[in-house]
């Protein structure tokens, strides 16, 4: 299985974990009503255009699986600086881990810890370029990309009947010192398990996809994808539904301080 196949895989077992073992039972029934996740008798088909044949009791679901970015670099390098963060903490693992002793050689201790404090530091400052504006255009750049291809999804060779179609939604962010803006005042959520906040566009964008039955948007911390933080499902035919079923407050827009100078995280071997 190749890397690509591999992440899409870890998202929708992680999204499954996280939405086996973190929501309410009131949610987790909801979700599992519109797209049973949690059943793991469902047969997985990897596949392309969608990512994911999933072979259920009752239906068939095809499940195109795709990255949003949070912070995008398109004046500069055109590059998604979330999937350039994902991409160099894998090749720092894939680099320094040996499978042979399950862990890094002691001989590059050293040369492990200087990469990962470059990258670290480098994750930490991603929220300094965060423009919302130009996120929710990025987002709907995206989505449209893939929403263009629904009818192919649901032609898949692999899908016996009619299927319905979804889509499963990997948002990488940095939630630290964010804050949203709500009728006018500025919502803090300092010591708060810290979903990214749902915006009026977003809703908008997701409600005028009506070819879909159902967008999963699940949450990682910027460029550490070792478990979800967070998972939404909407149906876009009755978003009220979704939102209410889940309890979601719309917000008018995310902000982060404007912080002018970098922090810098300096990352040293523990010798115990």
């Amino acid at each position: 299985m190749d890397n690509k196949k591999q992440s899409e895989l870890r998202c929708y077992e992680m999204t499954q974990a996280y939405v086996e073992t973190c929501v309410s039972k009131k949610v987790r029934k909801y979700i599992n009503s519109v797209f049973p996740i949690c059943n793991h008798e469902n047969t997985i088909i990897n596949e392309e255009r969608p990512d994911f044949v999933i072979q259920g009791d009752n239906a068939i679901y095809a499940v195109e699986h795709f990255m949003v970015d949070f912070c995008f670099d398109g004046p500069r390098n055109n590059q998604s600086q979330s999937k350039r963060a994902n991409h160099d903490i894998f090749n720092i693992y894939k680099n320094y881990h040996d499978d042979n002793i399950g862990t890094i050689q002691d001989s590059d201790i050293v040369k492990a810890t200087a990469d990962i404090e470059e990258e670290i530091n480098k994750i930490m400052n991603i929220s300094c370029s965060f423009d919302y504006e130009q996120f929710v255009e990025s987002f709907r750049r995206i989505f449209k990309q893939h929403y263009l291809r629904v009818e192919d999804y649901r032609m898949n060779k692999s899908c016996t009947n009619t299927p319905k179609v979804g889509f499963m939604i990997e948002l990488h962010c940095d939630t630290h010192f964010m804050y949203a803006i709500w009728n006018g005042s500025i919502v803090s959520f300092k010591g708060r398990h810290r979903s990214f906040p749902l915006t009026k566009e977003i809703v908008d964008l997701f409600r005028s996809a009506t070819n879909l039955d159902f967008v999963i948007v699940t949450q990682f911390e910027e460029g550490i994808p070792n478990e979800a933080k967070d998972v939404r499902l909407y149906e876009p035919r009755n978003m009220d539904r979704s939102i209410s079923e889940q309890d979601i407050t719309i917000y008018d827009k995310i902000c982060y301080p404007d912080i002018k100078k970098k922090a810098k995280l300096e990352v040293e071997e523990d010798e115990t």
